[in-house]
């Protein structure tokens, strides 16, 4: 789940608390099985680590396939 820049930190563990709860819920879970998807819940901050991590991966993609920037 993504947020504004600049959302405050109490709305964003509010919002990262109510994803949390729903991703335990036996719906969720069983929606989620028959699309072949699971949860991967993350604090915030290891979100955004996930994220710069995942960015960093796939410059050097781009990079290594000469793909121009847009």
């Amino acid at each position: 789940m993504w947020a504004p820049a600049g959302t405050p930190p109490s709305i964003v563990q509010k919002l990262n608390s109510g994803v949390a709860s729903a991703l335990q819920t036996p719906t969720w879970w069983s929606s989620s099985g028959k699309l072949g998807i699971g949860p991967l819940p993350m604090k915030p901050e290891e979100f955004a680590s996930f994220v710069r991590s995942e960015i960093a991966i796939y410059q050097r993609i781009v990079k290594q396939a000469g793909i121009p920037q847009q």
